[in-house]
């Protein structure tokens, strides 16, 4: 596995974790069909791996604010405002639509002729309605055919907010930094203290995605923050904090966990240390290119594979062999059409978006 090439700016490793949370994500959802499965790892760390989902949103907040906080340095201007969600809206909205249509006539044609039996007329309208202007999560959608699209609506409100936590920062990032990661964390463990940190409707899930979007655009402000450590204790950070990460994930520990996780991007701000050079390879890199395909499209492919398994093995279904082969075909499914979407879909359909919604002399500029 041959290192990759990329831009002096990307922070490779941060590419790589945003692939591997979206495997791990898919490896919760086909946990969900094992419920009554006796094993560790199932019981354990595949099914608490919807909290990778927060550390997309850490990511998110992070990358957003290393590379866009300078827009906004002396202010929000309404041009300035309109180019930045213009764009962010050219990078989520097409992928976004795409992956709620296919499984909303894939799957819908397959409950109809293979299962049998469909929502009632009026729900299926409402939640396309809901899903095609992004508030289905908000508002609770009557029919989910894809259940992660709940976190792109959420994405898009931290977008929306994210200048005006720019100007706040900017003001004393020590202080109002340090105050803002108190008042995300805070929420945070409001929402664990209840049944789960996995709320994905209402204003919580608005809520726990937004805490989580701050604390990454607060990180973003120490960026070179590590800098002054020689690489042979950076790695031993990295591999504290991953192990942190893990453990507290496979125990159930939500706030632990995301704890970990800001460890985790914290220390591995810069191109370098065992982690650098373990997930700058191809197959690491690759994921986290086609990361949010794989999130967006891993439940219809997941559902399609149950269906053909289950009718060419016989026997109990809840098996540990039935869950690694799905799991593995899961994943590798998932990468092979994701790769497909990223190179055809996701990456063109941008393009003409952002043709379309941003000028060309505000496109040189970006």
């Amino acid at each position: 596995m041959a290192p990759v090439d990329h831009d002096a700016g990307e922070i490779v490793i941060h590419t790589a974790l945003r692939g591997l949370a979206a495997l791990c994500v898919v490896v919760y959802h086909v946990s969900l069909g094992f419920l009554s499965l006796d094993l560790g790892f199932r019981a354990g760390f595949a099914a608490h791996s919807y909290l990778f989902v927060d550390l997309f949103f850490l990511l998110s907040g992070y990358i957003i604010c290393l590379k866009y906080r300078s827009w906004f340095a002396d202010g929000v201007s309404r041009a300035g405002f309109a180019k930045f969600i213009a764009l962010r809206f050219a990078r989520i909205y097409p992928n976004f639509v795409v992956w709620f249509l296919v499984p909303f006539m894939v799957l819908g044609s397959v409950q109809h002729f293979v299962i049998g039996g469909l929502p009632p007329l009026e729900d299926q309208l409402v939640s396309l309605g809901l899903h095609i202007v992004m508030m289905q999560s908000l508002l609770d959608a009557p029919v989910v055919w894809n259940v992660p699209l709940w976190s792109i609506p959420v994405e898009m409100i931290s977008y929306l907010l994210f200048p005006a936590l720019v100007v706040v920062l900017l003001r004393a990032p020590q202080v109002l930094g340090g105050l803002v990661l108190i008042l995300a964390f805070a929420a945070l463990v409001i929402i664990a203290s209840g049944r789960s940190i996995d709320v994905v409707t209402g204003p919580l899930a608005v809520v726990r995605g937004f805490a989580g979007f701050s604390i990454g655009a607060v990180l973003a402000f120490s960026a070179a923050g590590t800098l002054r450590l020689p690489d042979f204790a950076l790695s031993a950070l990295q591999i504290a904090a991953l192990v942190w990460s893990l453990w507290a994930v496979h125990l159930g520990y939500e706030v632990t966990a995301i704890v970990g996780f800001v460890l985790l991007i914290y220390v591995t701000q810069e191109n370098r240390g065992v982690l650098y050079g373990v997930l700058r390879r191809a197959p690491f890199h690759g994921a986290g290119l086609y990361s949010f395909s794989v999130y967006l499209a891993h439940t219809m492919l997941i559902f399609l594979i149950n269906i053909v398994y289950y009718k060419l093995v016989s026997g109990p279904t809840e098996t540990t062999l039935n869950f690694w082969v799905i799991s593995f075909l899961a994943i590798g499914i998932s990468l092979l059409v994701a790769r497909f979407g990223y190179h055809w879909i996701e990456l063109p359909m941008r393009r003409v978006l952002r043709a379309r919604l941003v000028p060309r002399r505000s496109l040189a500029e970006v």
